[in-house]
């Protein structure tokens, strides 16, 4: 594919994807600075001049780094516990639910009980079932609870995708106050958040506002204004598996965070869960995953 704006004496060009939003392509031109190229359905391409799509490696590196980590340090014991574990059921405790829908599904309840009470503890606490049956919901009233319960608690609260990671962020909000959560996330979603896709320029500047309607707006936080005093400073913190990478390399602690939790681990590869678990979670912290 190429694009319909003809490109002066050039063999090749290469295009970044942005993201595609229904049956519209948005790049953004790797190669050579300049424009930003839109493609939409029944557009006429010019079929002379190739298009080379450059992979991002940072996702791949990330889980190979933390694949190393898993195998240089005690951390596989917590993924692979050798003994046998069997966790026993939590008693009654009796918990101030923030969505009291929960309180009339037991098995919802039961799951937020002993993700709070820690019956797992040091294996994850692994909660499954279809499509639909309200896990991201019991998951988010089991962050709310240990936030609430526990106000030394430190949360890292993860998700394979952006927009996942996003809703995570906004069911947040409702039970927790913005000025306890923190949502970092890359300058090109920042740009995407605001309305627009980003052209090269636009991608160095962070002070953009996001749209007024976005519902995490006051919580967002671009890479380029990440640092470590500001993580320490909340008490949730939402991003995708492959962002958490940019914590290790700032150089959080391993001590820092006393909860995560992964939401729609299913839809991730197991080295995506693994980085988050290997450069940001000590063997005696707690971790859950749905």
């Amino acid at each position: 594919m190429c694009s319909p704006f003809r490109f002066p004496d050039l063999d090749w060009v290469r295009l970044r994807v942005l993201y595609v939003e229904e049956k519209t392509a948005y790049f953004m031109r790797d190669s050579h600075p300049g424009l930003d190229y839109v493609h939409r359905p029944g557009e006429t391409w010019v079929k002379w001049l190739p298009v080379r799509f450059q992979l991002n490696r940072f996702p791949l590196q990330a889980m190979h780094r933390a694949l190393c980590r898993v195998n240089q340090g005690t951390m596989l014991e917590r993924l692979f516990p050798l003994d046998m574990l069997n966790p026993k059921p939590s008693a009654y405790l009796y918990l101030d639910l923030f969505n009291e829908k929960i309180e009339d599904n037991p098995m919802q309840l039961q799951a937020v009980q002993n993700i709070v009470d820690g019956t797992s503890h040091p294996a994850p606490y692994i909660l499954f079932g279809p499509p639909g049956t309200g896990k991201t919901l019991t998951l988010v009233e089991a962050i709310s609870q240990v936030c609430h319960r526990d106000k030394d608690s430190k949360i890292l609260v993860c998700a394979p995708s952006n927009p996942a990671a996003d809703l995570l962020a906004e069911k947040l909000l409702d039970n927790i106050g913005a000025g306890n959560i923190m949502r970092p996330v890359s300058v090109m979603w920042y740009a995407e958040l605001a309305g627009e896709a980003p052209s090269e320029t636009q991608l160095k500047v962070s002070d953009r506002k996001l749209k007024e309607d976005c519902p995490i707006r006051e919580i967002v936080v671009p890479t380029e204004e990440l640092n470590v005093p500001g993580i320490k400073k909340k008490r949730i913190v939402v991003a995708t598996l492959t962002y958490t990478a940019h914590f290790v390399t700032l150089g959080l602690s391993a001590n820092h965070f006393t909860h995560m939790f992964v939401d729609e681990a299913g839809q991730a590869t197991e080295p995506e869960t693994i980085i988050p678990v290997a450069g940001l979670l000590n063997r005696y912290a707690k971790n859950y995953m749905q």
